[in-house]
């Protein structure tokens, strides 16, 4: 899990500064193949991530909230950065970044596996 906001947090870096570098020499197209591509990645991991919290793995209750802890906290960073503008990561948190995205994805799987456990 930390692992992949980790790596969102990156990628989401990378192409803010391949599009300042498009916006210098005009070349779009590094931006939209690297953006694309890291969007398929990154699911592809939340997807097999998804897939060993709720099939390969037992979920207990405590993993769950954990997951859903974290991916919370990070979605709601926002609300909290919108009124206390001196924080530094509020710019890296925008709602159309791929690491809230993945935020999202990781709270939703700490859901499922709270009201669905598997038995």
């Amino acid at each position: 899990m930390l692992f992949i906001l980790g790596l969102a947090a990156g990628l989401d870096q990378w192409i803010r500064i391949l599009k300042i570098q498009s916006r210098a020499d005009f070349n779009a197209v590094s931006v939209w193949l690297v953006l694309n591509i890291s969007i398929l990645f990154l699911m592809g991991l939340c997807a097999l991530l998804f897939r060993f919290v709720t099939c390969i793995n037992k979920p207990k209750t405590f993993v769950s909230a954990i997951f859903f802890i974290t991916g919370s906290s990070i979605l709601f960073y926002n609300l909290v950065a919108l009124y206390v503008p001196s924080l530094t990561m509020s710019r890296y948190l925008t709602p159309y970044t791929l690491l809230t995205t993945v935020s999202a994805f990781i709270a939703v799987t700490g859901i499922i596996t709270i009201i669905f456990p598997k038995r």
